[in-house]
């Protein structure tokens, strides 16, 4: 059974606040649609004046029908004068009624002009017929224009990252993004610790059905293989579900066939494969995704660090050891743009437990850090 999209309602209160320049082009639920309402409008102030044309042409008719009785002798009628006269009085009447009709109406014609055109000259409604393109380059001048022309001292750098923050807006973002890591220490092995990674976050599409999205599910680790070890060995235990639209049934699968690994040119810390595991997702509103994963690093590797690849409303990253390593101690800071006291927190719950959680938007490539040290 196809799912066909249900159109929302018009968010806009008034035409001057709507992005789109015609009722065909508009994507929201056409019920209520600003556009209608103005071309009803319209139709109704046309048929007004059809109207009245219509008597006014009656009026012509009914006069020059007259002319032709009077001057042509063929045309024999009983009571031909008194014909002629009526239809002359028929046309004057008409045409006066219609005339009169039109002057009467003229002040509010005149006012509605009046205010159509106040309007045209004041209003931002030629924005709406612009392509993407032109508007991009419309966003560009005006910001240009707008910081520097009492800053001739600006840097050109610092605009650049104001046009990049514009982007974000229409881009995916994330209302929650949960990350939890939870290390164990391997029986025996001095070398190595086992971190079993949790994720829990909903991605938003904000263009819904106008632009349906697609997304890379999945993760990417570093790991030190040793005689040539299967890449299973270092990473297991694989569980994702994806949940698309709000629909009740999720897709769950165990990462089969999705697993991937690359050899290193030269070693990144101690570090000599990068295994990624990808997956493609298209939706139109939103996707909520729970995904679990297992993976076998280095004990050597102290450090811990997440960055997001979407903009974050709220973020929470959860490190512990669970099995209460009393001989270290985790300490954690948040990293990026924009971020303030005010809007993070961070919780030691114990020396091997800490969750940092933001309040306000995270942009890409922001994040956090968590550093195991030694008592």
């Amino acid at each position: 059974m196809i799912r066909r999209p249900i159109k929302r309602p018009c968010p806009h209160q008034d035409i001057k606040y709507c992005a789109y320049k015609d009722y065909n082009e508009c994507g929201y639920d056409k019920k209520d649609c600003h556009h209608y309402k103005l071309k009803k409008k319209h139709k109704k102030r046309d048929k007004t004046a059809l109207k009245g044309l219509l008597f006014i042409s009656m009026g012509i008719i009914f006069f020059l029908l007259s002319i032709v009785l009077s001057e042509n002798e063929v045309i024999v009628l009983k009571h031909k004068e008194k014909i002629e006269l009526v239809l002359q009085s028929l046309s004057i009447s008409i045409v006066a009624g219609s005339l009169l009709m039109f002057m009467i109406d003229m002040p509010s014609k005149l006012k509605e002009y009046e205010t159509s055109f106040l309007n045209a000259l004041s209003s931002n409604r030629y924005i709406s017929s612009l392509d993407e393109y032109r508007l991009m380059q419309l966003r560009n001048d005006i910001i240009t224009q707008l910081h520097k022309k009492n800053a001739p001292n600006m840097a050109n750098s610092l605009l650049d990252v104001d046009k990049r923050v514009c982007d974000y807006l229409s881009s995916l973002y994330h209302p929650r993004f949960r990350h939890s890591v939870v290390c164990h220490e391997i029986p025996n092995d001095e070398k190595y610790i086992y971190k079993e990674h949790t994720y829990d976050y909903k991605l938003v599409n904000p263009h819904g059905t106008f632009k349906p999205a697609e997304e890379e599910i999945g993760f990417s680790y570093f790991f030190s293989r040793e005689n040539g070890s299967p890449i299973s060995e270092y990473i297991d235990k694989i569980k994702i579900e994806i949940r698309k639209d709000n629909n009740p049934n999720p897709e769950i699968s165990n990462g089969e066939g999705l697993l991937s690994e690359d050899e290193l040119d030269e070693k990144i810390d101690h570090y000599n494969v990068m295994a990624r595991l990808s997956k493609k997702v298209d939706f139109i509103d939103n996707i909520e995704v729970k995904m679990q994963v297992r993976v076998k690093v280095l004990k050597d590797d102290p450090c811990f660090s997440k960055r997001i690849r979407r903009p974050v409303k709220n973020f929470r990253l959860d490190y512990s050891y669970n099995n209460g390593n009393d001989g270290v101690k985790l300490v954690g800071q948040l990293f990026g743009t924009e971020i303030k006291q005010s809007d993070i927190q961070i919780k030691y719950m114990s020396d091997t437990h800490i969750s940092i959680e933001t309040f306000d938007w995270l942009l890409p490539s922001n994040g956090a850090i968590v550093v195991t040290t030694k008592k």
